[in-house]
């Protein structure tokens, strides 16, 4: 849906990167880890599901032996693909899901982000719009589920640590194309 843009780059940034850590780093094992395990990788498609999501994950786990998993593109994906990887014991690098929850209070020991999350845009944004334009006073309309949620928190942290006032925050479904009751 809204979020299939991040799916292409998520798997071509992953490539490059295993092409990177197998190859340009001083070994000569492409498709190999540095001590020479062969490595496989394998596609699937969450549809940005949770309950399909973690059927996905199980199944590519018990089924197709998989040791790792990278992703998803939603928070709320990433969320329930993170007890499973607990579960399991398989290390699970998050991108580019950015809620800051799935890296605080939803933490376990085999998550690994290896993307931005929430409050680093939020620092970037709130002290470009503060320092730079000048503004004080913010309203956000936002997405009804946990990137928009931990994005408008993380926001509001850093507008007023710097002295800012949020007057509100409504939020909208992540699939919603008219906002004008939102607006109003």
């Amino acid at each position: 849906a809204g979020l299939t843009a991040y799916g292409p780059w998520t798997k071509q940034g992953f490539e490059l990167g295993m092409i990177y850590a197998t190859t340009e780093m001083g070994y000569d094992n492409e498709n190999s880890t540095e001590a020479g395990r062969p490595y496989e990788l394998h596609y699937y498609d969450t549809k940005g599901d949770v309950a399909h999501a973690a059927t996905v994950a199980t199944q590519a786990i018990e089924t197709d032996g998989i040791d790792i998993l990278v992703g998803a593109t939603s928070s709320e994906v990433a969320a329930a693909l993170a007890p499973i990887a607990e579960d399991y014991e398989k290390v699970f690098f998050i991108t580019p899901a950015a809620a800051s929850s799935l890296t605080e209070d939803g933490f376990n020991p085999y998550i690994f982000r290896i993307a931005r999350n929430n409050w680093q845009d939020a620092y970037a944004g709130v002290t470009y719009a503060m320092d730079t334009l000048g503004h004080t006073k913010f309203a956000f309309l936002a997405a009804d589920y946990s990137f928009g949620y931990d994005g408008v928190a993380s926001m509001t942290t850093v507008i007023e640590d710097k002295g800012g006032v949020v007057l509100g925050s409504v939020y909208a479904g992540l699939f919603d194309t008219d906002f004008t009751a939102d607006i109003d």
